[in-house]
Parts: C-alpha cells; sequence; structure tokens
C-alpha cells in the first residue's frame, strides 16, 4: 500500500469534522450573545428559553458529527462555491432593500429566485414554480397568520 493512499491521523472524516466545528463555534456564539437574556425562572419562560434550547441541542448536534468525523471514514472537503455564497448573500441584500418598497411578494420571489442563481443545477421548470408556492405560504404565515405589518405590494404613486 502506498504511503499516501491512507489518510493518516485522527480524522477519519475531514468533511464531518469540519461540519461539526462550524456547527459547534456558531451555536457558542449563539450562547454567547443569549447570556443576558433571561432564561426559565420558576415555572416562567424568559425571552432567552428557547433560542437557548435549540443552541445546546445545535451543540450536541455539532459535537455528535465531529464524532463521527473522528470515527468513520468519510468523504474529503469539496473546494467551496464561491458562486452559491456569492448569490445567497445578494438574495438575501436583495430581500432587505426590496421589502419595504417592492412589498412581500415581489421581495420573496425576486429572492428566491437570486438564491437559484448559485447553483449550476437550478432547473428552472422547478425553481419558478417552487418560488411561488414559498412566497404563498409566507404571504399566509407573516401576513394572515400572524398578522405582522408586511405590505404585500408595492404602493403605487398617484
Amino acid at each position: 500500500m502506498a504511503a499516501g493512499s491512507e489518510r493518516a491521523g485522527l480524522i477519519k472524516g475531514p468533511r464531518e469534522f469540519y461540519s461539526g466545528i462550524v456547527l459547534m463555534v456558531i451555536a457558542c456564539g449563539t450562547l454567547w450573545e443569549l447570556r443576558n437574556l433571561p432564561g426559565i425562572r420558576g415555572f416562567s419562560l424568559g425571552a432567552g428559553t428557547v433560542p437557548t434550547l435549540y443552541s445546546v441541542i445545535l451543540l450536541l448536534l455539532g459535537a455528535a458529527i465531529l464524532g463521527i468525523g473522528l470515527m468513520k471514514r468519510g468523504a474529503s472537503l469539496d473546494q467551496p462555491s464561491f458562486r452559491g455564497m456569492i448569490f445567497i448573500a445578494a438574495a438575501l441584500v436583495l430581500f432587505a432593500l426590496c421589502i419595504d418598497p417592492a412589498g412581500l411578494i415581489i421581495a420573496s420571489m425576486a429572492s428566491f429566485l437570486t438564491a437559484a442563481l448559485g447553483s449550476a443545477e437550478t432547473r428552472w421548470r422547478e425553481t419558478i414554480p417552487a418560488s411561488v408556492v414559498v412566497t404563498t405560504f409566507c404571504c399566509l404565515l407573516f401576513v394572515y397568520g400572524l398578522g405582522l405589518p408586511f405590505r404585500l405590494l408595492p404602493r403605487i404613486a398617484g
């Protein structure tokens, strides 16, 4: 067996190992930011209770995934997709800039379609109907279900 054909060292699954680290860092950062929010006090739940519980769950899941990377042989790390990162970030910025002037429907559709540009494997015959379904769900949930004051369409001057 050639010397370079088998990975030496403690990490058997680099993708799982480093993914676990990323999840644990996110969870620890969130727990740090939540440290001043009130948690469980007696029989009442404070504003920090649910986010703290979710952060602890994320921390435990990250530790489990990291452990899998130490114990089970897995795939090596791929090159990062900068195209995906750029279009996802652009979709978030687009949504933030469009939500007030354009309304929830246009902002949601535009950000969904912009995020879809992040993958070369996007199939537009599936993506466009999916954007309509997700936008409809967002409108029903946020405007009608939760009663949030989002304007659905742009205000027409006149």
